[in-house]
């Protein structure tokens, strides 16, 4: 697989001591590091196959790393070809440089806009859904938790790049208000961001060529315009929570069905141990015996360096 071959001699730092300071300030950062090559070639061949395998896909597709077979309720056809980027050593070691060592994969998404689509991504912050939960008494209320967003192809202000307004995420959870969107729909973010008081003129365009990634706090501000290009846009997103807080499947939710579906969704953890006894790695994982071992044995290659 393309995550193996460059686990030997993949650094373990990846992000540097300003890429850090940049995200602690700004709430994301563009690291320099990326996908090697023919990984960064895999991932285009896959997600190819991935839409000619699952006609009808929509703008969003939720958790697209694992199969949809057995009971799954999420998931898509062929998709745990995706897994390996999910645990690819360059993506977790820069996580485990922003989150520390114990570091869980709950969640992610297949982004695509097509050419010339109208549809915005309002300005919205990713921990508004209510699906996890600090560490109980932690001095923070606020979750440790971050998105890595790999461009599958180039991005930039031309097909919607992300935008991210900086130092959003030090002001914790935002006003949300209940949108009149269909509240049931995977496809559709049912909420609006109070914007007042919000300095959108400092947006910055998360521009990045094919195979590389952004990385942002839950708590960033972000959104991106409609693509009025003749050029799709489309991203594979990862999310990752430290391993003190936890996923919670009892959460209450404005999704309607998507309660469900999060609360039977599989776990892993992929950087050092499980901190939190409020997370549970078994619920969701029948039929995955194959990516189990694949993050089991990723997370001990790890843990040697």
């Amino acid at each position: 697989m393309a995550t193996d071959s460059i686990a030997a001699t993949a650094p373990d730092t990846v992000l540097s001591a300003q890429e850090v300071q940049s995200f602690e300030r700004d709430g994301f950062v563009f690291p320099a590091a990326a996908l090697d090559p023919q990984a960064a070639t895999d991932l285009r061949r896959i997600v190819e196959d991935i839409l000619r395998d699952n006609p009808g896909l929509c703008d969003v597709a939720v958790v697209p790393y694992t199969p949809h077979r057995g009971i799954a309720t999420e998931g898509l056809h062929g998709g745990e070809a995706l897994f390996q980027f999910a645990i690819h050593p360059t993506v977790l070691k820069a996580v485990r440089d922003l989150l520390g060592p114990d570091v869980i994969l709950w969640g992610g998404e297949i982004l695509h806009k097509a050419p010339h689509s109208g549809r915005p991504s309002d300005w919205h912050q990713d921990c508004i859904v209510q699906t996890l939960r600090p560490e109980p008494g932690r001095t923070r209320d606020n979750l440790r938790g971050v998105n890595v967003w790999i461009a599958v192809e180039d991005v930039d202000a031309g097909n919607a790049c992300l935008q991210f307004v900086p130092g959003t995420s030090g002001r914790g959870l935002l006003d949300h208000n209940l949108s009149q969107k269909d509240p049931t729909s995977m496809d559709s973010f049912p909420f609006t961001l109070n914007l007042e008081g919000l300095p959108l003129d400092t947006a910055v365009d998360g521009v990045l060529p094919g195979g590389h990634f952004s990385i942002h706090d839950l708590y960033a501000v972000h959104g991106s315009r409609p693509n009025t290009s003749d050029r799709r846009r489309i991203a594979l997103t990862f999310r990752y929570l430290d391993a003190r807080d936890a996923f919670d499947r009892n959460f209450s939710t404005v999704y309607g069905n998507a309660h469900t579906m999060r609360a039977g969704r599989p776990i892993w953890l992929v950087l050092g141990e499980n901190r939190n006894p409020a997370n549970n790695f078994i619920i969701g994982h029948e039929y995955l015996e194959e990516l189990d071992r694949m993050a089991e044995e990723r997370r001990i290659e790890l843990a040697r360096r």
